[in-house]
């Protein structure tokens, strides 16, 4: 069928993921609680990074530098919204492949079941090939006010870099087993959210590229 994955395992039941169905704000608050579960301790935003005309991929602290407006990863979150017209580029459309490893090797230390990692991934891919409430097809989950439903998968911490290289996307939702942590994003965002234990933004800047903004629940996108 053409939503298996090879490295995962679509699921016929939502029961794996039905801890997550009270615990995000309205999608119409717009805050970061929207997109990322309540009940952690630690909140942080990843910005995908500016994706030059030739193909080139720039962080945006890379950017910030060349025009001495900061010299540091970690951040608020008033600076992670930056205005990509007077950047220049656009935003990558997903984390690109050697800063996900990068990540998925830090997630990775950070909880006590990395070989079974779930994955909630839109329904709307193309490549997919459901269609919305299809017979016969694999079930889905939903949450609040999304205009939005997912496919459900078992993988392990690799998931969302198999899918990444299968597709070219990420998975709107994954987490561990043991539910240590949560990243979450969007077809539709050029960044990701990570909610986890104290410590996990600044372990996230010590041991990856990527650019981290620390965030409450409450703070608006």
């Amino acid at each position: 069928m053409a939503w298996d994955i090879k490295g995962l395992a679509v699921q016929d039941s939502n029961e794996s993921a039905a801890w997550l169905s009270n615990l995000f704000d309205p999608v119409s608050s717009c805050t970061v609680g929207s997109w990322s579960p309540a009940g952690f301790e630690a909140y942080c935003l990843i910005p995908y990074p500016l994706l030059a005309p030739n193909g080139e991929f720039y962080l945006r602290t890379d950017m910030e530098r060349m025009s001495d407006r900061h010299h540091g990863r970690l951040r608020p979150l008033d600076r992670a919204i930056l205005d990509e017209e007077s950047l220049g580029p656009k935003y990558c459309p997903a984390l690109p492949g050697q800063l996900l490893t990068a990540l998925t090797n830090c997630l990775a230390q950070w909880t006590q079941s990395p070989a079974v990692t779930w994955l909630a991934i839109w329904e709307g891919h193309g490549d997919l090939g459901v269609t919305p409430a299809g017979s016969g097809e694999p079930p889905r989950i939903a949450f609040h006010d999304r205009d939005r439903a997912y496919l459900v998968y078992r993988g392990d911490i690799l998931g969302a870099e198999k899918l990444h290289v299968r597709s070219g996307y990420l998975p709107d939702i994954w987490w561990p087993e043991d539910r240590a942590w949560v990243v979450t994003t969007d077809v539709d965002f050029g960044w990701m959210l990570v909610a986890g234990r104290d410590g996990i933004a600044e372990a996230l800047v010590e041991t990856t590229k990527v650019d981290v903004y620390q965030t409450e629940r409450s703070d608006p996108l």
